[in-house]
């Protein structure tokens, strides 16, 4: 763990995942809506375990996963086109607010 500017960073060999400070903020707070909506004895913990678990998950697959075009792009297809889904996209990275995700058991929580 460790980064730059707030960010958070997770890495295993020569795997590197870099999340921003506003994004993991933004993804445990889900996760705690997840976990109190069902009654967990401990949301906020149960909150930094999904993370956690999430980020692990998507550590291994970061590589291919993170050659996105950046949120210009889908701003652009969802004001002049009418875009409402991205496709291959994850928690971590996502511009629209509808995603499909390839860790989907995990991802339904955000």
């Amino acid at each position: 763990k460790g980064g730059s500017e707030g960010s958070t960073q997770f890495s295993c060999d020569d795997l590197k995942l870099v999340v921003p400070a506003e994004v993991k903020q933004r993804m445990v707070e889900r996760a705690s809506e997840f976990a109190r909506r069902f009654k967990v004895a401990d949301p906020d913990a149960t909150a930094a375990r999904i993370f956690l678990s999430t980020a692990s998950a998507y550590l291994v697959a970061s590589g291919g996963l993170y050659w996105g075009f950046g949120p210009e792009p889908y701003e652009f297809t969802r004001g002049e086109l009418g875009a409402i889904l991205e496709c291959y996209a994850s928690p971590f990275n996502h511009s629209l607010p509808v995603f499909c995700s390839p860790i989907q058991p995990l991802d339904c929580v955000y």
